[in-house]
């Protein structure tokens, strides 16, 4: 499995350093993989299928939401 190194500063090498029972490691790990999940969620589509698809999402979001919304009227909950 590769690694990477990366440094901190001081004053956090000794608050680490605290908390020697933390698997520091591991925390960056955990911290690196939801960044990157985040940022996978957030790229911009690549393809003009990967586009149709978010935009054909996005309209039945809408188009539920809107029913919903009429459905809830009808009903006098809101």
């Amino acid at each position: 499995m590769p690694s990477v190194t990366f440094a901190v500063d001081k004053q956090l090498k000794e608050s680490m350093e605290h908390f020697s029972w933390v698997n520091w490691s591991a925390v960056a790990k955990d911290g690196a993989l939801k960044k990157a999940k985040l940022l996978l969620l957030l790229k911009k589509p690549e393809s003009a299928d990967e586009i149709a698809f978010l935009e054909w999402a996005a309209e039945t979001v809408r188009s539920n939401r809107k029913d919903r919304l009429q459905e809830l009227k009808k009903l006098g909950l809101i």
